[in-house]
């Protein structure tokens, strides 16, 4: 009533301004103005919209719950930062986004965004609310997922280990420790002001368009309101008209000035679009490049996702001539009581080689390697670092196969997202003024498509970007919630598990071990536990705290397991020898701290 009567008193004054609208010719009398002017503020949507409206806000609701979990777990483990500094050369710090964790921050408050900007468009159309706050909320969803977007592929762009700014080289000096240092410093600078630019623009553009905004609908319900309360003919006259002609000039206004604002938007993301599809072509280039390095090299430090060495990874050393090999070349002398044929079989056994049978020995090698002091510490150590060495670069290989894969697939659904919002504004700015010179009905068709193709993208590239990361952080729970489930499937599996465990523990108690499959399990080996953290179900992994004697003289926990114990039986006599002597003698260190734990012996103290 307050703006009905702000305007009445100049409602008739006003004349047709400098534009070519013209109202249609079926709008002849007040009622038909009115509701032709109405309907550009009220958009008269057909139900299958506010459905699909439903569905959108329940999907974006889903998604967020995985959003916050994801954000959750990554919070309580601390792992839960947005921005780190790195050292660069010559001392600069150089600011480095977290992508995941970006992408989960700036995702998660868009959902929250889209659904209130969803339901304030819902309010104004359908609800016949005042649409004040519809101009200031139009743009600042969208300007979330260009931040996260940003972020993220910046996040990315800094994970080449190939920038001149990544390389710690102590010996650069003069022109190219400047240019490097300028290159870190060009970095946090152009990292922080081109998000300020686009915020800046974005708050220009959408100021502008709700002042114009709020000035239409306030001209519309002072024309309503003397439309209602002028007497005479129902028939609208030239001042009406006109002055529905100046609503309308002011609705257009505001909308020229939102397609400024969403090809703002449109540059920023096709530019985005761009760096992120070139980002993604180096950091793939990368990881292929040093996958195959771990195929070709036994050592490569220089990785981009690192698996941390100190944790160990205990690897199964049951290859029998191995460990016939190994027992033969122990620096120790045989028993007292063994005869002068088996001394000398021990002997021959040390002074053999395995690798190069038939060739003629080299005598000054053949004085070293005879000697069990000698070659047995350097031989055993070499074995230890060459099998860790093996076991390290395929699980680097297979991590880093896994995060080119996740990160593939981030890259895809970022670009596409990307894509089709780019597509989505292009669309956007190039039909809005020319829906809006047409008619009510073709601007309410041009908006029923257009945010709904927004929302179901919304829950499409959004539901896959928080699930993988979802999967990311609760990788762990997830593998051992399905290890419980199939060591819970194998233990209810039947009578024939029963009866060997039942057997099993019998031989236990009698001391016996005739059966190869009624070993103790400590005695048949230790299996390499996979990346995911599960372990085989019928082997246990050895782990420092359950054996501190691995961590202590070992670098993973290795240990042999004598073939007498194992699941094939005994090779033959001499390792059933030596692995009875493992049983009851000592742990014995070389000269060169390497040693040799000896197995346990699970039978009845004799």
């Amino acid at each position: 009533m307050y703006l009905a009567r702000r305007h009445n008193a100049n409602i008739l004054a006003w004349r047709p301004g400098s534009g070519d609208l013209r109202l249609p010719d079926a709008v002849q009398t007040k009622a038909q103005l009115s509701d032709f002017i109405d309907a550009y503020f009220k958009l008269r949507l057909s139900d299958s919209y506010y459905v699909q409206i439903y569905i959108h806000t329940a999907g974006l609701v889903l998604i967020m719950i995985v959003g916050f979990l994801t954000m959750f777990k990554r919070v309580r483990e601390g792992r839960f930062t947005l921005f780190r500094l790195q050292a660069s050369t010559g001392g600069a710090m150089v600011i480095v986004p977290h992508s995941t964790n970006c992408l989960l921050f700036f995702n998660f408050f868009f959902g929250a965004l889209w659904i209130a900007f969803e339901w304030i468009v819902v309010s104004i159309f359908h609800g016949h609310a005042s649409a004040f706050m519809l101009g200031y909320w139009l743009l600042y969803p969208w300007l979330l997922v260009w931040f996260a977007a940003w972020l993220s592929v910046w996040g990315m762009f800094h994970s080449i280990p190939s920038l001149p700014w990544r390389q710690q080289q102590p010996n650069v000096s003069g022109s190219s420790l400047y240019w490097r240092c300028l290159a870190a410093r060009a970095s946090n600078a152009f990292l922080v002001l081109v998000p300020v630019a686009v915020l800046g623009c974005t708050i220009a553009s959408s100021i502008q368009f709700g002042r114009h905004y709020r000035t239409s609908d306030e001209l519309r319900q002072a024309l309503q309101f003397a439309l209602a309360t002028s007497n005479g003919t129902d028939l609208a006259g030239p001042e009406e008209k006109a002055a529905a002609i100046e609503v309308w000039e002011n609705f257009k206004l505001a909308w020229w000035w939102g397609t400024v604002g969403f090809c703002e938007w449109t540059a920023f993301a096709w530019l985005t679009t761009l760096f992120q599809f070139i980002v993604g072509l180096v950091l793939t280039y990368e990881l292929i490049v040093r996958m195959r390095r771990l195929d070709n090299q036994e050592n490569d430090d220089d990785l981009i996702f690192s698996v941390p060495l100190t944790e160990p990874f205990p690897v199964e050393v049951d290859d029998e001539e191995d460990n016939l090999d190994f027992a033969a070349r122990l620096s120790v002398p045989p028993p007292a009581e063994l005869g002068d044929k088996q001394r000398q079989f021990s002997s021959t056994d040390v002074s053999a080689p395995k690798d190069g049978e038939g060739q003629t020995p080299d005598p000054n090698l053949c004085s070293t390697t005879t000697s069990p002091s000698l070659r047995m510490p350097v031989d055993r150590l070499g074995r230890h670092r060459r099998v860790q060495s093996s076991v390290v670069k395929r699980v680097r290989n297979r991590e880093l196969q896994r995060g080119l894969i996740n990160l593939l697939f981030l890259l895809g659904c970022l670009i596409s997202a990307l894509t089709a919002y780019s597509i989505i504004v292009t669309g956007i700015t190039a039909v809005a003024l020319d829906v809006i010179s047409k008619s009510p009905e073709a601007l309410a068709s041009a908006f029923y498509h257009y945010n709904l193709a927004t929302g179901w993208l919304n829950i499409l590239c959004g539901g896959g970007i928080f699930l993988v990361c979802f999967l990311q952080s609760y990788e762990n729970f997830l593998s051992t919630f399905h290890s419980s489930i199939s060591l819970a499937a194998t233990s209810s599996g039947g009578g024939q598990n029963a009866a060997v465990a039942g057997q099993y523990d019998n031989q236990l108690q009698d001391g016996r071990s005739s059966n190869p499959l009624a070993v103790p399990r400590t005695r048949q080996g230790y299996v390499r536990r996979a990346s995911d953290g599960a372990a085989d179900e019928q082997e246990e992994t050895l782990r420092p705290e359950d054996d501190g004697f691995a961590s202590r003289h070992f670098f993973s926990p290795i240990r042999l397991v004598p073939r007498s114990q194992g699941r094939r039986g005994p090779a033959n006599m001499t390792q059933t020898q030596m692995s009875s002597f493992f049983e009851s003698e000592p742990v014995l260190e070389s000269q060169y701290r390497v040693a040799v734990r000896p197995k346990k012996n699970h039978g009845p103290p004799s």
